[in-house]
């Protein structure tokens, strides 16, 4: 009997003991847990006092809102720009913020309110003009988690009211001072024609060289208000192309024809092969022949005397490809990363017949890419440079009605 009870004593005392351990290994558990917890927590509003800091420092103003339309974020400078009230809580509408908006804008209500909706997936960018006559960039873009789904969506405003005022100033200015000068110009160029034809006169050897000069630097003046003008309207957005079908070695050969006497006077001579003849793309003829001459008066100046620039037409997919290439000086490797931009000049620093504007080869990037094509190059100082465009090749019965 007494065996037996110490057995039963030893069962009970095994139990209380793994009894104690499970009770030591939940505490832990519950312990870690906690802790794990508490610092989630604490990870989680540092971030959000984190994200609110930021939204406060920004120069936007920020709205966010729940797909069930309460405001979720309100930064000061959102409120600054509408001149209204955020109301804060947990019961914060989006509905009373919207109307509040929508009394300052020149929109109607329903207009205000139709782009100012939450259920869409998709990012927007616009502006909206206020009744007191600021204009507001508007930006907007969906709040979305991998698993929930549409949270809600955020808007981004910023005043541009005077980078717009600055802006248009800037095409009145330019607009105004191209006129005046294309006026005297003009004059300047009749003038000086009609003295090197000797109209008023004979004209001396010297005095005709001294004629030639300046209509030389008339015709570079003329060029830089045209560049000008050209680089205003594609910032503005306002390059408009007249597109049809064109073959594309025809614009080659014009192009070639109208700068003959150009590499005459440099004493370059100009040659064209085609491995895609009869290839035609969808383009603005004028503009397609302003890249063309770019390229070659490029080739041409810094080509050696006796030099040659060659054409080449091929075809590359669904593409056709004008490669115009000189055995040149080449362009300088600092400067190749950032040939495309403006006023940057092409030949190294002792070139002696750079006379360009810096503007052509942004002016020709911009004419291909509205086309939706490509434009790049490859050079070796000393050696030469090869630069190309790439086109999407037009076919008729791929295009369909009104293509």
């Amino acid at each position: 009997m007494t065996q037996r009870n110490e057995q039963i004593d030893r069962s009970r005392l095994a139990r209380i003991a793994t009894l104690e351990q499970l009770l030591d290994v939940y505490e832990r558990t519950v312990i870690e847990q906690s802790t794990s917890l508490y610092e989630e927590r604490h990870q989680l509003i540092l971030k959000k006092n984190l994200l609110s800091s930021q939204g406060e420092a920004s120069i936007d103003g920020i709205l966010s809102v729940s797909v069930d339309g309460r405001i979720l974020f309100a930064n000061r400078r959102f409120a600054e720009l509408w001149g209204i009230e955020i109301p804060l809580g947990i019961d914060a509408s989006y509905r009373d913020v919207l109307r509040a908006m929508a009394r300052c804008s020149k929109d109607s209500a329903e207009d205000f309110q139709n782009r100012a909706a939450i259920a869409e997936d998709a990012e927007r960018r616009d502006e909206v003009t206020l009744s007191d006559g600021r204009i507001l960039e508007r930006y907007t873009a969906p709040i979305i988690d991998d698993d929930v789904g549409l949270l809600g969506r955020v808007w981004y405003f910023r005043d541009v009211t005077k980078s717009k005022r600055s802006l248009r100033l800037r095409e009145e200015f330019i607009a105004s001072v191209s006129h005046e000068l294309r006026t005297p110009l003009t004059s300047i160029r009749g003038a000086l024609d009609l003295m090197a034809a000797g109209v008023v006169g004979d004209v001396s050897p010297e005095a005709l060289s001294l004629v030639k000069t300046a209509r030389t630097n008339c015709e570079r003046l003329s060029r830089l208000i045209d560049d000008v003008l050209d680089i205003e309207r594609i910032e503005a957005g306002r390059m408009l192309l007249r597109l049809r079908p064109l073959e594309l070695e025809s614009i080659a050969e014009r192009s070639i024809e109208a700068m003959k006497p150009y590499g005459n006077e440099l004493g370059v001579h100009f040659s064209l092969e085609s491995t895609a003849p009869g290839g035609v793309v969808c383009g603005d003829g004028d503009r397609l022949i302003q890249v063309m001459e770019n390229l070659l008066s490029n080739a041409a100046k810094y080509s050696p005397r006796d030099g040659e620039v060659h054409v080449d037409i091929e075809r590359r997919g669904q593409f056709l490809r004008v490669t115009v290439t000189d055995r040149g000086c080449g362009i300088p490797r600092e400067i190749q990363d950032r040939i495309f931009e403006r006023f940057t000049p092409l030949g190294s620093g002792g070139a002696t017949r750079r006379t360009g504007t810096g503007l052509g080869l942004s002016i020709a990037r911009a004419i291909v890419e509205h086309h939706r094509g490509t434009i790049d190059f490859e050079s070796t100082p000393g050696e030469g440079s090869r630069f190309y465009f790439s086109l999407p090749e037009y076919r008729a019965e791929l295009e369909g009605p009104g293509g």
